[in-house]
């Protein structure tokens, strides 16, 4: 699934195949269309790059953490601290769709590693429900979700407990159509820089002093502008330092 398409260029844009040359010739229109489909993903890499995440587009995800056991061993009991019983994803957690009602995806799948220091055998863990009582809970807040175990909870081990879930946006969520504006954006910049360069080339072909200075350098900023950063803020996941994530 790709955030942009040809069709959506030409849209936002009002450029076609005409305003687009390949070795000194106009593109044909299929070749505007391989080079929409060679860039975008590249386009998409810089604001994933950009935002630390995997991919806004739902997408199934794995992601290992450590079993911490019960690190309180200064007391007779060895009580469990809250560091130990809970797990914060990395990724933003999709459960489904508040747009298009039909469309659920499946919750997040808790496995952990019950024989850590022999040959690994996941076992499936439970969630909390109206029907069980379960392992654990699913807690979220301001986009940050977090396993909080209340049974059972993971021995201390080494990438021993593993989460299976969706992250991303709905594609009919406003903030899935806020990406998919930035990354038009984005993309606008790119070819805006292609049309500038190839103005240039045609410019200095006819030997005009004024304009042989046009060409630039290219950057990264010159795709991914101050513009289009402040929009990528309000979905960027920030690092934090510590254990946190692991």
């Amino acid at each position: 699934m790709v955030y942009v398409t040809l069709s959506d260029i030409k849209e936002f844009m009002g450029f076609s195949n005409k305003d687009m040359k390949i070795d000194g010739v106009q593109m044909s229109d299929a070749q505007f269309g391989a080079f929409v489909d060679t860039w975008e993903p590249t386009v998409a890499q810089m604001i994933h790059r950009y935002c630390n995440v995997t991919t806004f587009v739902p997408t199934l995800v794995t992601e290992y953490k450590n079993g911490r056991g019960a690190s309180d061993d200064d007391t007779p009991t060895s009580d469990y601290l809250d560091s130990d019983v809970m797990f914060y994803l990395r990724n933003l957690y999709l459960t489904d769709d508040p747009i298009v009602a039909p469309i659920v995806y499946a919750p997040i799948l808790v496995y952990e590693d019950t024989t850590p220091n022999g040959t690994p055998t996941w076992t499936l863990r439970t969630g909390r429900s109206a029907a069980a009582y379960g392992d654990y809970r699913v807690v979220s807040d301001a986009e940050l979700t977090a396993i909080r175990f209340h049974a059972n909870v993971p021995v201390k081990g080494n990438q021993n407990v593993k989460f299976t879930y969706y992250t991303g946006y709905a594609p009919a969520s406003a903030q899935y159509g806020e990406i998919r504006l930035t990354v038009l954006r984005a993309f606008k910049n790119l070819i805006m820089l292609k049309k500038k360069t190839q103005e240039a080339s045609t410019i200095r072909n006819y030997a005009v002093r004024d304009y042989s200075q046009m060409f630039e350098p290219f950057d990264e900023s010159s795709v991914l502008s101050e513009s289009e950063k402040s929009v990528l803020d309000r979905y960027k996941r920030y690092p934090l330092d510590g254990e946190m994530f692991y």
